[in-house]
């Protein structure tokens, strides 16, 4: 532990003080003025401390098969009553429905008692709509056909060459008995507590994510195009009644529906005739507006998820911005991910870097998926390396799932920068934050991207269009910035002044002097200093804030800041805002 030293240096004039003074030396030898953010421990590595009030969100958890995820269920956090994991129960449509006004319940009771044999686990359907011959999927029983006979010859269905259904054509009546099959099967299972969510699949050659491609894709679009006189307006119509026929189907546990995609379902490319874009954007809207959750995949390439579907944007300084009026997250329905790179056998591995990058990648898109607000994550079997990585960082995870801004104990701004390839000039995405604004303030606080990481190996180039990356920040003093601004998010910040704990990491670097400087309940104050050593690790320092009040104070209403002393600059990496009390 370092030691602190005191806001203001001692005269002759206050010896008499001293015994006082020193009645106040905090747990790392710092002393302390009443009143005064004390610092209480410094730690290496990161701190992933919370208070002991806090507990798991019921509506969150893991989605996985994994003995890991069986076993976490015997974890005292675990056990709170509510179901934490779920497993997939794959459902296809003839099997459930092998003739008109026919259901197999038996078989799907079956395969949910197996699914949640343990408790404490759910499941998931996973709605099987599309072609047997599928080239991705295989069904358990290849005999029997996806479709059901009955609605090919009765629905007059047609097909494409990749075996995909024009369900969008006039007169076909896919959609009609599929809708019908939906309602059966919402009646039977909606409201059962163990069902945690129901996957919307629809038709194309990507296991019905609604991922059809034009040009160097699969040519699906162009086919459509010739073939049905696929047009924008035929796809949002069907799209939109596919949507509506879920939400009738499970009326009242709408946030149970997930909508696959976030961003265009029909991705057109040169060959197509028209742009599909505004159309799957008004199907995803309507999906959201009717109260229906989403997921996606891959969130390994931490960069990618940005715009509106995902409720992400990028500001014009390259700030990575979450809409907390973003419908998933305000109505608190399923907004999952499948964390999909990783697979036992080694070929997620391979593709994506290597055995040595796991824990970096691990570590990158989890703090992502925390900043996007997911409450549920899919995750394969290699996630039991991770939990043995650093198991205090997975109890945060898992405590931090499915909080929003009223009922997390903390937030907190990962200070980082990275870069899209997607734009000529490498545009940087800065920082990963959840409710803990950092923001560059002229003219004091300009911090400089620092802490390089070379991903080059991670194969997927838009994740970085620069083959590194930057995980700190640190100020500039040599350009007149010694300060690191940051601000809360005002509804998480409400109803002080509040007892706080802070957590910096940062660098041990070259010697330095740095300190915490807030609004406390008597106006402007400051934390005792820390003092670096130069041992060149991270850690990180805790400060004990009595009366933190966020009140927009400093330069572009910012509520904090940490500040260099000097002489040296100062590195972070990780600011972390606890509350000591429940919210």
């Amino acid at each position: 532990m370092k030691n602190a030293t005191l806001r203001h240096p001692l005269n002759s004039a206050l010896m008499l003080g001293m015994v006082l003074i020193l009645a106040m030396h905090t747990a790392s030898g710092a002393h302390a003025a009443r009143g005064q953010a004390r610092m209480v421990q410094t730690v290496d590595g990161y701190d992933w401390w919370l208070p002991s009030y806090v507990r798991m969100t019921p509506y969150s958890g893991y989605i996985t098969k994994t003995e890991w995820g069986r076993d976490r269920l015997r974890l005292q956090r675990f056990q709170d009553g509510h179901v934490h994991r779920a497993e997939y129960v794959t459902v296809t449509w003839n099997e459930v429905n092998p003739a008109e006004d026919v259901y197999d319940w038996d078989f799907v009771d079956r395969k949910i008692r197996e699914a949640t044999a343990e408790p404490g686990t759910g499941y998931m359907f996973w709605i099987v709509n599309y072609s047997e011959t599928h080239p991705n999927w295989r069904p358990e029983r290849p005999q029997r056909p996806a479709i059901p006979p009955w609605v090919v010859a009765k629905g007059n269905v047609k097909f494409l060459s990749n075996n995909a259904v024009a369900a969008w054509e006039p007169g076909c009546g896919y959609q009609k008995y599929f809708g019908k099959m939906l309602r059966a099967l919402g009646a039977r299972y909606k409201d059962d507590p163990k069902l945690v969510a129901v996957d919307m699949r629809g038709l194309d050659c990507h296991h019905g994510e609604w991922c059809w491609r034009g040009g160097r894709g699969d040519g699906a679009i162009e086919e459509a195009e010739t073939r049905t006189g696929l047009t924008p307006e035929s796809v949002r119509a069907w799209g939109i009644r596919f949507v509506d026929d879920f939400v009738e189907g499970f009326a009242g546990q709408e946030k149970k529906l997930v909508w696959p995609n976030g961003t265009h379902s029909f991705i057109p490319r040169r060959g197509t005739k028209h742009d599909y874009g505004p159309a799957s954007r008004a199907i995803r809207r309507h999906a959201y507006e009717r109260g229906c959750g989403g997921r996606d995949g891959k969130p390994s390439l931490w960069l990618k998820y940005i715009g509106e579907g995902y409720g992400s944007r990028l500001t014009k300084e390259g700030y990575l911005e979450f809409d907390e009026d973003f419908a998933p997250v305000r109505t608190g329905a399923m907004w999952y991910t499948e964390n999909s790179e990783y697979f036992p056998d080694g070929k997620g591995s391979k593709e994506f870097g290597g055995e040595k990058h796991h824990r970096l990648r691990w570590f990158v898109t989890t703090m992502r998926v925390l900043q996007m607000r997911r409450n549920w994550q899919w995750v394969p079997s290699i996630i039991a390396q991770f939990e043995e990585f650093d198991p205090a960082f997975m109890r945060w995870v898992d405590y931090s799932m499915g909080k929003n801004r009223r009922t997390s104990p903390d937030a907190w701004s990962w200070l980082r920068e990275g870069y899209l390839s997607e734009w000529s000039d490498f545009r940087p995405v800065k920082n990963f934050e959840r409710w803990l604004l950092q923001r560059d303030v002229d003219p004091d606080g300009r911090t400089v991207p620092a802490a390089k990481v070379d991903i080059s190996e991670l194969k997927y180039n838009y994740t970085s269009g620069k083959g590194y990356e930057f995980h700190a920040r640190r100020t500039d003093r040599a350009g007149g910035s010694a300060h690191i601004y940051l601000q809360a998010d005002p509804v998480f910040g409400a109803g002080g002044p509040r007892k706080v704990m802070l957590k910096v990491t940062y660098l041990d670097g070259p010697a330095t002097r740095w300190r915490i400087e807030y609004t406390g309940r008597d106006g402007a104050a400051s934390s005792e200093t820390v003092e670096t050593t130069g041992s060149g690790n991270w850690q990180t320092s805790t400060f004990e804030i009595p009366d933190m009040r966020f009140a927009r104070a400093f330069r572009d209403q910012m509520d904090f800041r940490i500040t260099s002393l000097g002489p040296a600059d100062l590195t972070v990496k990780l600011v972390r805002l606890i509350k000591a009390e429940a919210p």
